[in-house]
């Protein structure tokens, strides 16, 4: 039981790291081309 909830936790702040990642890149990117 808590082995999963701290799988689960993992998954979600994996999740955010990759979104704030990937919005940061396209936001860089973004500016760079225009």
């Amino acid at each position: 039981m808590l082995a999963k909830i701290t799988l689960i936790c993992g998954i979600i702040v994996a999740a955010q790291s990759t979104a704030v990642f990937l919005n940061t890149g396209v936001s860089t990117t973004t500016r760079q081309q225009s």
